[in-house]
């Protein structure tokens, strides 16, 4: 069932042929690319080397300024703001590095789509029995807008080449401990994200996997459609929010089970 809002639409076309193929036992294997995800570690480690860099060059500066008495509190002002973005760049690269560029080392590593769930990386198999949602969100045209702008879209160029992306498949879940307890390595389990626990006693969750990061494009697409397919055939509405805000707006129904 795919959607731009949050109520599902009836399955696509597209859809149904997919839905249609891992009916008959099919699967489909989105391979992992090596070359993808070791140039983006590659530009994650730039990223935290320059802005270490960066910050030292400042403190440096800032204490010459100091010591040779031409120090202005605008200029230190600037210099502490400027240190806080550092620091920041530096804590997002750590993230993402450790949640999407743990390896290169991929060969013959897939995500894998059947009527039965996905097989992850991280995850042998999630029944689809455990998704409760599943939004596909494409990014791109925003986050190249993003990149064009000063000061901001440089923080933003950096953040997509070296471990973020812009096309993601967020899977909502009924039970998201029980979902954790799947994730291997088990140290990994908090990449499923827990919300507050429901009337039943269960706590959803949900796991974005950033797709365009270990993937080439073609792969994306297709992986995509066949998500949707598989959830469509499964039972499992499929939404497609159309804006960041809408996204945003819709996570939470979707993993709270109100859409």
């Amino acid at each position: 069932m795919t959607s731009a809002g949050p109520v599902p639409a009836p399955p696509s076309d597209q859809d149904r042929q997919w839905a249609q193929h891992f009916a008959a036992g099919a699967r489909y294997d989105a391979p992992l690319s090596a070359a993808r995800l070791a140039r983006a570690r590659r530009r994650n480690t730039g990223s935290i080397v320059g802005a270490v860099v960066a910050s030292a060059a400042v403190v440096v500066l800032l204490v010459l300024i100091i010591t040779s008495g031409f120090a202005h509190v605008t200029l230190i002002v600037v210099a502490v703001l400027f240190l806080i973005a550092m620091l920041l760049v530096v804590r997002r690269s750590l993230r993402l590095r450790h949640r999407n560029l743990r390896g290169t080392d991929v060969d013959g590593v897939t995500v894998s789509v059947g009527a039965d769930g996905l097989r992850l990386p991280r995850i042998p198999l999630l029944p689809w029995s455990a998704v409760r949602g599943v939004i596909l969100y494409d990014d791109s045209a925003r986050n190249r807008a993003q990149r064009s702008a000063p000061i901001v879209g440089w923080g933003a160029a950096m953040a997509l080449g070296g471990g973020d992306g812009s096309i993601a498949a967020t899977l909502a879940f009924h039970d998201g401990e029980a979902v954790r307890a799947l994730v291997r390595p088990a140290e990994d389990a908090r990449l499923v994200r827990l919300w507050s626990r429901d009337a039943q006693g269960r706590v959803p969750g949900d796991l974005t996997l950033t797709l365009d990061v270990a993937m080439e494009l073609d792969q994306v697409a297709r992986l995509g459609a066949a998500i949707a397919g598989a959830a469509a055939g499964a039972g499992v509405p499929v939404h497609r929010p159309a804006s960041t805000g809408e996204y945003v707006l819709l996570i939470g129904r979707v993993v709270e089970g109100r859409a």
